[in-house]
């Protein structure tokens, strides 16, 4: 189809006039070929040639979708998944807040002529229909509503949050998906590779330093008004679930949420951690602005009587340790929570 033909169908889509014409691009995802960059960016992906011929996968929703062909223009709408677009070989050509996903995410570089298409949970439908894009990938956290008017533009293919009984499973799942859209399997392939390869290095060499089932408890904080309130990554978690896969014994198990296994609390709330052996690693990203730990709490009684603080057992994660990404970010911590806890002993 002739480029000019392709814009002005595009354009009667994003009007909501042609009802005809919205309908066959969200069944179909019939795609042009546009010349874009299709390399990594990142020393962490891979970079392989894409499969070529139509493309059918079931997504988060259950639902069917059909590519005549691999999409090469994809618009990524969650940090997580602007990852694993990048880190099988894509450069997307949209993604939700640039300047946040560089700061808070470096498994995956994206590249500069990446466009901001708004923030994570409102993006500009305008913005990313200007951008022709031929697949839009979402999480599950998106209203049906919102995604309808997606599928205006482009198919949608939304990827699932997590899974409380596998997180590290679904790690897997989710970049075989993003690589089947994008006809880059191989590359998915090499991904879970890398992330199955780190943890098994991991595990043997925290049981080497004679560091296995060390207990952990795992947090980020940030401060509302006056108080402090803390999230524990619960076994349900990713990141609880890569603990568990390198050997880790997770002491917070209770209340975490079904979509990413979070629980909520307060200073006063570590004093049920028991375990006077327990290695406390919190995130804290420099975008914040400061650190809880050390700017508050620090000065905080409760805080400063807890077994792990009086045995300077708390490690602050590298920026850039991003816990709702996929496998890369899954690689990057499991190696810093080794390195940082081999260097303790």
């Amino acid at each position: 189809m002739p480029a000019r033909r392709r814009r002005a169908r595009r354009l009667t889509v994003l009007l909501a006039t042609a009802a005809a014409a919205v309908t066959a691009l969200a069944a179909c995802g019939t795609t042009e070929d546009d010349g874009a960059d299709a390399t990594t960016g990142t020393s962490g992906g891979a970079a392989t040639s894409a499969a070529s011929g139509p493309i059918t996968v079931t997504d988060a929703r259950g639902k069917k979708i059909t590519f005549d062909k691999p999409p090469t223009r994809a618009v990524a709408l969650e940090w997580g998944l602007i990852e694993q677009v990048v880190s099988v070989g894509v450069q997307p050509v949209g993604i939700s807040d640039v300047k946040g996903y560089k700061a808070w995410v470096h498994a995956a570089t994206v590249a500069t002529s990446v466009k901001d298409v708004g923030q994570r949970g409102e993006p500009s439908t305008d913005t990313i229909g200007g951008l022709d894009p031929d697949v839009i990938f979402q999480t599950e956290d998106a209203t049906a509503a919102t995604n309808k008017q997606l599928e205006r533009v482009a198919p949608v293919v939304v990827v699932k949050n997590n899974d409380p009984k596998d997180p590290v499973g679904q790690l897997r799942k989710n970049i075989a998906l993003i690589g089947k859209v994008l006809g880059r399997d191989a590359a998915a392939t090499q991904v879970t590779a890398k992330l199955d390869g780190a943890i098994a290095a991991a595990k043997q060499k925290l049981a080497a330093a004679d560091l296995a089932n060390t207990p952990v408890a795992i947090s980020d904080g940030y401060r509302e008004a006056s108080a402090v309130s803390l999230r524990m990554y619960t076994p349900t978690s990713t990141w609880g679930g890569l603990a568990k896969a390198i050997g880790l014994q997770n002491q917070w198990t209770t209340g975490g949420d079904p979509s990413y296994g979070l629980a909520q609390t307060d200073v006063e709330g570590l004093t049920k951690i028991k375990n006077t052996g327990t290695r406390f690693l919190y995130l804290q990203n420099k975008a914040d602005g400061g650190d809880v730990y050390t700017d508050v709490l620090a000065k905080n009684a409760v805080w400063k009587g807890l077994p792990f603080v009086k045995a300077d057992h708390v490690s602050r994660l590298p920026d850039g340790t991003w816990p709702f990404g996929g496998p890369l970010s899954g690689v990057q911590f499991v190696e810093r929570v080794t390195d940082i806890l081999t260097e303790q002993s």
